[in-house]
């Protein structure tokens, strides 16, 4: 019934909405001074009387002399149409069926008013003074009610109308009534509602009218609709609107409400549709299993008012629409929001001024907009859901509790404040933007942040302590990255940019993933990635107990970046590359190489622990495959460690060996540090340099290979050295190396170079094994401090055997300490000041000076050879000036005689020319 009703009813609705105005009445309700009117003016029962009067034909009201009187009850038979044009006094009045009454003037009865179904009540009073209907009694309208011009209509108990009201003017509803039938206002008509008024399965339109609500007057309906087209109603404060299965349907209208209370209860509604405007003010809004729908460009404004939706309750908007909501506090239970079609809501409140409890819904889609200016409150799996280019802006707080979440695709989401999950909440997101300007907290391990196809921006912090899911997403971190979390994260086909501090507690999984930080990277959990690429411009550290398990991933150390990991931390590789980009890598823990890894260092790395191929014997597994024996040593996919930096290895506080299985490739600076032994399963050298320090040592399974660069320094070698054009020792460096192995130089480029002090100290080489000779041998070259000019024998060279022939070629280079300059010297009888040449000793070489001239005695005769060619050129210089009288007259003659020579040759010639 209610439901057949209801569609009535909007049948209706929609059918005036198209209704063309017939005429151009003005509607001047709004000008007009209403007077109340005193309890004196109603007739009371003490005047009744028995007496009928009957109207049996159709003429006016007390034409021939039947003029009733206050005794009289009358009563207008069916068929006749009568017209009261002078004021009356009456008892009673019944009109019957298929009869009419047209009052002009002011009537007055003492006891019952009533007009039987298919009568005419018709108002046509000239004036408001005119326009009074006075009941004693009870009045009830079955039939038709027309209003031309005024209808007041006063009594001591009840108004009841059943049949139609046709409104063409202003009815004015003084006392208690009851409405069950239909009531129409048209161009300029005014309802204005004095005393309380119920309407039952009623309905009601108003067509460019008006309808008043004066204090104290409260409007019920029970299974009625009010429709207003082109129409508005206001109200004078203090009143209540209770809709019960009804409802109020706006046409390019208006509402304008305050001080109310509006209670919209059992499927019940307020529309407000096509342009209309509904405003209501210091009010309480309440709904019960009912909807407040605003649609078609309507706006409304609810402004500090207090609004509580329960029981399936809707809020609706649609198509443009939009809904001002200030300084009051909006509360859903087990109730709906949708904002669509490009409709807007804004919530300008205070703090907490939007809460949705007991599974709440918000729903924002097709292009429509939610604004929030203050905390928004989530309780008990209540959720907002965000869709399809919709915008939720929360310039406040934006707060999760019990299981509640947002769930956003195709839409934007900007939080000016702190977004915050607790209680088995969570947020999600596919193909969405989130801009949190505060800072996301997931406070406890129950609650989840998922993420697909979307982009999240916080330039504050995130604080993680349960599970966080990206999928193919973007995540900007201004602030910190803290997560401490027992649950499970996955971050899957995404990157991360984070400008703080990440800190990472928990179990993480990154597949595919980019992260850049430009911060703290700090790892306390278990991270297990997976292609994933991590790029550090700050501290990366795998911290005490944590481990980080990587299969095809990139860790790119950048300028002025770190990274760290504790002796203490597990971290095993697969096909994974470690880039050390000018930075600084301090590794303190074992690193565990699967397959197909590769460390690439270009800047400074080091290291004091192991780098393990394949499983060691505490449970990696090992790879069959390998061939320790191969002077190659292939392994898997370029599992290769690649340095063009600096790669110290350094003492470890067990003073346990270091071990690197792979394949070390060196082209920088490769540092044995303090008394420390790294071993090396193959270790290859283009460029650069292997520089032992303070007695430390290397060792290869397999033969060093040197191709261009030096071995250098103080400490042991264990195993053979393959040198093509490398060399052992190095420019101005007194070297102490012991080779516990073969020393093999495969071209004339390799060379041996032997740094000799002022002082006579020198470097030392001893080779247990044998030193061989190939392709012409190598370069001995002795590099000799300038002042060094004592006679002695050093012995620089020990081995077993030369095999292969001698040294093709010895050098001598004589050096300035201060400018690092050298000169070459080929005379061996003058190496500063001596005679040098080679001794060959039994299974060694020294280097022998002797007639050594010190340096003092050279500069006394370089001072003697001075001194004598300063003195003789005084000499000479000295007779030059004593004889230049001399000089001077012998010249002048010389000249004047080649003169006269010439003159007579000349003469001479003319003459025999002649």
């Amino acid at each position: 019934m209610i439901k057949n009703f209801f569609l009535i009813f909007i049948l209706l609705s929609n059918l005036f909405i198209f209704v063309k105005p017939s005429s151009n009445k003005n509607n001047s309700a709004n000008q007009l001074s209403i007077p109340n009117l005193q309890n004196n003016n109603l007739i009371t029962n003490n005047q009744v009387t028995d007496n009928l009067q009957n109207f049996s034909n159709n003429t006016l009201w007390g034409d021939k002399g039947l003029i009733p009187s206050i005794n009289d009850n009358v009563k207008i038979d069916s068929g006749f149409n009568i017209i009261l044009d002078k004021i009356s006094i009456i008892n009673s009045l019944i009109i019957n069926k298929n009869s009419s009454l047209l009052v002009k003037e002011n009537l007055f009865i003492s006891d019952n008013l009533k007009t039987e179904n298919g009568s005419s009540f018709i108002l046509d009073s000239p004036n408001y003074e005119n326009s009074i209907i006075n009941v004693g009694g009870d009045a009830t309208f079955i039939g038709n009610i027309y209003v031309n011009t005024f209808f007041n209509l006063f009594t001591n108990k009840t108004i009841n109308i059943y049949g139609t009201l046709n409104l063409n003017g202003i009815y004015f509803v003084n006392s208690f009534t009851k409405l069950s039938g239909h009531q129409y206002g048209s161009y300029g008509s005014v309802i204005d509602y004095r005393n309380i008024t119920e309407f039952y399965q009623n309905s009601q339109i108003m067509d460019h009218g008006l309808v008043l609500i004066n204090p104290a007057c409260d409007l019920l309906l029970k299974s009625s609709a009010f429709t207003f087209i082109s129409s508005k109603m206001e109200n004078n404060g203090n009143n209540l609107i209770s809709v019960d299965n009804s409802g109020l349907i706006l046409n390019n209208s208006s509402i304008e409400l305050s001080n109310v209370t509006i209670d919209l209860k059992q499927d019940s509604m307020i529309n407000c549709n096509r342009n209309s405007f509904i405003e209501i003010k210091s009010s309480i809004f309440k709904k019960n299993n009912s909807s407040f729908v605003v649609q078609h460009n309507s706006k409304s404004l609810l402004l500090n008012t207090d609004l509580r939706f329960y029981n399936m309750s809707q809020i609706l908007l649609y198509n443009d629409s939009t809904l001002d909501f200030t300084k009051g506090t909006m509360q859903l239970f087990d109730s709906y929001l949708n904002i669509y079609n490009g409709s807007v809501l804004t919530l300008n409140g205070e703090l907490e001024s939007f809460k949705c409890y007991n599974k709440s819904s918000v729903e924002i889609s097709h292009l429509g907009t939610f604004i929030i200016k203050g905390q928004l409150n989530l309780f008990d799996s209540s959720s907002i859901k965000c869709k399809k280019g919709s915008i939720l802006t929360i310039n406040g707080t934006l707060v999760h509790n019990q299981n509640s979440f947002i769930n956003s695709t195709l839409a934007d989401i900007n939080l000016f404040g702190d977004l915050l999950l607790k209680d088995k909440s969570f947020v999600q997101s596919d193909r969405s933007n989130f801009n949190i300007m505060g800072n996301l907290i997931l406070e406890d391990n129950s609650t989840a942040l998922k993420l697909k196809n979307s982009t999240f921006l916080v330039p504050g912090s995130v604080i993680i302590k349960s599970s966080m899911l990206l999928d193919s997403s973007y995540m900007f971190i201004k602030g910190n990255f803290i997560s401490n979390n027992k649950l499970p994260s996955n971050f899957t086909n995404s990157r991360i940019n984070v400008s703080g501090d990440v800190k990472l507690n928990g179990v993480l999984s990154f597949n595919r993933t980019n992260i850049v930080t430009y911060s703290n990277f700090l790892i306390r959990g278990e991270i297990i990635g997976n292609k994933m690429d991590v790029q550090s411009s700050g501290h990366f550290e795998v911290g005490k107990n944590a481990s980080f398990l990587c299969n095809q991933c990139i860790l790119d150390i950048s300028l002025d970046g770190e990274f760290v990991y504790d002796s203490f931390s597990i971290i095993k590789l697969n096909a994974t590359k470690i880039n050390n980009r000018k930075g600084i890598v301090r590794s303190f823990g074992t690193i565990h190489i699967i397959r197909g890894s590769s460390i690439d260092n270009t800047g400074t790395f080091e290291h004091s622990s192991n780098i393990f191929f394949g499983l060691s014997p505490n449970g990696m597994l090992k790879d069959n495959n390998l061939n320790s024996s191969s002077e190659e040593y292939e392994f898997i996919e370029k599992a290769i460690i690649s340095n063009k930096g600096i790669w110290r290895c350094i003492e470890n506080e067990a003073k346990d060996d270091n071990v690197i299985e792979l394949p070390f490739y060196n082209n920088g600076d490769l540092e044995i540090h303090g008394t420390s032994h790294t071993e090396f399963k193959y270790l290859h050298q283009e460029k650069g340099s292997i520089n032992l320090l303070d007695g430390g040592s290397i060792g290869s399974n397999t033969s060093i290979h040197l191709n261009y660069g030096s071995i250098l320094g103080n400490g042991t070698i264990h195993g053979n050295i393959n040198s093509s054009n490398g060399e052992i020792g190095h420019l101005f460096e007194l070297n102490d190396l012991l080779i516990n192995g073969n020393l093999h130089f495969n071209s004339n480029s390799s060379r041996i170079v032997i740094n000799i002090d002022h002082d006579q100290s020198f470097s030392k080489i001893q080779v247990n094994k044998d030193i061989v000779l190939n392709q012409g041998g190598a370069e001995l070259i002795f590099v000799i401090h300038q002042e060094m000019t004592r006679s002695g024998e050093l012995e620089f060279l020990r081995y077993n055997q030369i095999m292969g022939g001698d040294f093709d070629k010895i050098r001598f280079l004589i050096y300035d300490p201060i400018t690092l300059t050298t000169k070459h010297q080929n005379d061996l009888n003058d190496i500063n000041g001596c005679n040098a040449f080679i001794k060959k000793g039994h299974r060694s070489l020294s280097l022998l000076f002797s007639s050594c001239t010190p340096k003092t005695l050279q500069f006394y005769y370089k001072y003697i050879f001075l001194s004598t060619f300063m003195v003789l050129l005084s000499v000479v210089s000295s007779v030059i000036i004593l004889k230049r009288h001399f000089i001077k007259t012998k010249y002048m003659y010389w000249r004047d005689r080649s003169r006269e020579s010439r003159y007579i040759k000349r003469n001479n010639s003319n003459n025999s020319n002649n």
